[in-house]
């Protein structure tokens, strides 16, 4: 899911920008270099750049192992360079389409932390709990409350106390 949203974050970030500023090709505004292939899309930012750079950080984000990591950014730094070397991109294309792309990753996947946090709290208030001297009363707002021994007996398998009741 987080790699997906932040491809789809990049798509969006890519193409409106591409369409904002609408920079010419570099073989179309020096006529002196033959491209390897010719595209009729706007150059700012490179969009093949963009997505390599959005996948290996995305990767990189999930999978913190360095055989993963270096794989990764040098692939896609071998998508940045063969977009130059094709004559399909000035240099500064390659450099935001980087930027870009590992921004889309990074905020998606910052997103998608917050998103878990925020569901893991949802889940948490869905028990109530109460305590006093006498017991511990727990159990979930829609089906009423039982003491400890009653939650336990019924398989709670989740039990949060607040710190100042484990005293």
């Amino acid at each position: 899911l987080q790699t997906t949203t932040g491809l789809i974050i990049n798509t969006v970030i890519t193409y409106g920008m591409k369409h904002t500023f609408n920079r010419k090709r570099p073989y179309v505004a020096h006529p002196q270099y033959t491209p390897y292939e010719h595209d009729s899309s706007p150059t700012f930012p490179s969009g093949h750049t963009s997505y390599a750079f959005a996948t290996a950080t995305s990767l990189s984000l999930q999978y913190k192992k360095w055989y993963v990591v270096t794989p990764a950014y040098l692939w896609a730094s071998a998508v940045a360079y063969s977009r130059i070397h094709k004559g399909a991109h000035y240099p500064s294309d390659i450099v935001v389409g980087a930027m870009v792309g590992a921004g889309s990753a990074y905020l998606s996947y910052k997103g998608n932390e917050w998103l878990k946090a925020k569901w893991k709290k949802k889940k948490n208030k869905d028990l109530e709990i109460e305590c006093n001297k006498e017991n511990i009363v727990i159990g979930p707002e829609s089906t009423g409350k039982s003491t400890l021994s009653e939650a336990l007996a019924k398989e709670l398998h989740t039990v949060w106390v607040p710190e100042y009741a484990r005293h």
